[in-house]
Parts: structure tokens; C-alpha cells; sequence
């Protein structure tokens, strides 16, 4: 039996594989959905109809071929170049954790960050040169 999409497409990209984790590619909460449409959005338009074509219409490479007016090969190509350009583990993580769980454990991890940052400079006052915005540090001539 056939996969279906996203179970296909996250497989061929090794998504648990890559990621160590063990993600049910067919029970994917609504965050992680998000999150796999933004590993798309990192695509070009092109790549994205091929994947989405194959993966999520079951469309054959070759009727892909046919629509596209390319070779087969050229298919196979792009899907090829596509599926590494997924590849990449923090792009990934959008998935596994979810987009926005992940945007907010970012978010958490530059916070901490900049505290660390502040506290080995001794930066603790709001108005040192750190904490100004950008207009603030420009001269009137």
C-alpha cells in the first residue's frame, strides 16, 4: 500500500532519520502541519509544485514530465535537489516540534542569550548604548 502525503514526503526527506526523533507522519498536530509548510516556503515555486504534484496528488514523475514539458529525468531531478534542500535539521525541528513551539523556544533561547550576554558585560541599565534603538544612536547633524 501506497503512502499517503505528508506520511510520503516526510519520509523520503528522513525527517525522524535526521532529526532522532519518532514523529507520527499521519498523526501530525495542526503546529506541526505549520511547521511543514514552512520547510516548503524555504522552496522555489517550481520545487514546491513538483513535491506537492508527486507527494500530495500522486501524480507519476512521468505524467509530471508530460505537464511540465521537461524530461522525466529533470522531474526526478528537482525532486531530488528538493527533498536535500528539506534535508536541513533546523528546518526540521519547524516540524518535529511544531512551528510555533519552535519560534517560541527560539525566542526563549536569544532571551536567555542576551541576559548572559548583559550580565558578563554588565550591562544593567536600560540606558547603556545596548539597550538604545537604532535612531537613537544617530547624530543630528
Amino acid at each position: 500500500m501506497r503512502k499517503k502525503y505528508p506520511d510520503n514526503l516526510l519520509s523520503a526527506v528522513s525527517l525522524n532519520e535526521i532529526c532522532g526523533t519518532a514523529v507520527d507522519y499521519t498523526a501530525l498536530t495542526a503546529d506541526q502541519k505549520n511547521g511543514l509548510d514552512n520547510l516548503l516556503g524555504q522552496l522555489t515555486e517550481r520545487e514546491r509544485f513538483v513535491l506537492e504534484k508527486h507527494y500530495r496528488e500522486g501524480i507519476s514523475m512521468k505524467a509530471l514530465a508530460d505537464q511540465c514539458c521537461v524530461n522525466q529525468n529533470r522531474i526526478r531531478q528537482i525532486i531530488r535537489h528538493a527533498i536535500k534542500k528539506c534535508q536541513v535539521i533546523e528546518l526540521l525541528l519547524y516540524v518535529t516540534d511544531g512551528f510555533d513551539a519552535r519560534t517560541k523556544a527560539l525566542s526563549e533561547q536569544a532571551a536567555q542569550a542576551e541576559g548572559s550576554y548583559c550580565q558578563c558585560y554588565g550591562i544593567e541599565s536600560e540606558s547603556n548604548l545596548y539597550w538604545l534603538e537604532v535612531d537613537a544612536l544617530i547624530c543630528s547633524l
